[in-house]
């Protein structure tokens, strides 16, 4: 998911990973010398590892839920530098010291330009100022395509008044959704469209003559659109 990494640097940078392995394999050796004696705590980044290697095998992971072994990666990524230093010429390492910093600078500026503007259909840029207008006009506001977490930061909604009038969709369940809480609701149909209403939607998610029909305004912000 693109909230998560992008294809054009990954997760720690793509030519990371050769260094990554270089450095399991050269603290492997190392502590291999420790064998019959003491170990060094250190040891315990290659358990993290391999136990989080293990445990991901049992249900299908993504990056949040095999964040456990992010540690023990950079740690590894962090000695395989090191170990180039160690094992090789100084000019090695110093090539190596110098792609990192390019790739640095590159994804900083990647990151506050082309990445702040990709990231919005995710983030569902626009939400906000369709809140707020939704909010002044006063009317029972319906929501498609957006989690109410997102509708409860944008509107300040207090969590008492959440508590008191929350409706789950899916109640019991360990990832509940709501239907509706206050005037907001968390779903609704193209056919049951009125005009006493306020709607939000995914920009192009619905035919705005529908709205136009009921003599509506409709308002778009980036990737979200009002209707009220």
């Amino acid at each position: 998911n693109l909230w998560n990494t992008t294809s054009d640097f990954g997760m720690f940078y793509r030519f990371s990973w050769p260094v990554i392995i270089f450095g399991i394999c050269c603290e492997i050796r190392e502590l291999w010398k420790f064998y019959k004696k003491e170990l060094p705590p250190r040891i315990f980044f290659l358990v993290q590892l391999v136990l989080g290697l293990i445990l991901g095998c049992f249900y299908t992971v993504n990056i949040n839920r095999i964040n456990y072994i992010h540690i023990p990666v950079l740690y590894f990524n962090g000695l395989g530098i090191y170990y180039l230093y160690k094992y090789f010429c100084k000019e090695i390492y110093s090539t190596v010291i110098a792609i990192y910093a390019v790739s640095f600078i590159a994804f900083i500026a990647f990151y506050f330009s082309y990445y702040e503007d990709a990231i919005g259909e995710n983030f569902q840029k626009g939400l906000e100022n369709c809140i707020e207008i939704a909010k002044d006009s006063e009317k029972d506001i319906y929501i498609n395509g957006v989690t109410f977490p997102k509708v409860l930061f944008y509107s300040q909604t207090p969590v008492t008044e959440f508590l008191e009038s929350v409706e789950y969709s899916n109640y019991p369940n360990a990832y509940m959704a709501a239907a509706s809480y206050n005037n907001y609701y968390f779903y609704f149909e193209a056919e049951n469209i009125d005009s006493s209403n306020a709607y939000i939607f995914t920009t192009g998610s619905m035919e705005l003559e529908l709205f136009y029909a009921q003599n509506m305004t409709v308002e778009i912000y980036d990737y979200m659109t009002i209707a009220y």
